[in-house]
């Protein structure tokens, strides 16, 4: 169990850096200052996270489960995890723009 939970989160690690530094790229570069262009990206991150979740989860759900189950579709990630890990990146989104928003405002000085 403890390996399964090292791997799930050096993966989640994985899903949610990487598409967070593409934005945070975007907005430095831009000088985006905007707060709804910050939950947009948390909001959209939040949803490659629960894509990432379902496809993770369905790769070696054959191993741990019965050999009748399904695989989880879409649909059900984001009614399951997807009501957690949305508002979970659209908060982050917030976050991020209150700090680093707040500095990308005050170096644009030229």
């Amino acid at each position: 169990m403890s390996l399964l939970f090292v791997v799930s989160w050096m993966s989640a690690v994985a899903v949610t850096a990487l598409p967070c530094a593409a934005p945070a790229w975007a907005a430095r570069t831009f000088k985006i200052c905007n707060w709804l262009f910050y939950l947009l990206a948390g909001v959209a991150v939040g949803t490659l996270a629960v894509l990432a979740y379902v496809e993770f989860f369905n790769s070696f759900h054959w191993y741990t489960d019965a050999p009748d189950e399904t695989d989880s579709t879409w649909l059900h990630g984001l009614l399951t995890v997807g009501r957690f890990l949305i508002p979970a990146g659209a908060v982050a989104g917030m976050l991020f723009w209150w700090v680093a928003g707040q500095h990308y405002r005050s170096t644009d000085t030229r």
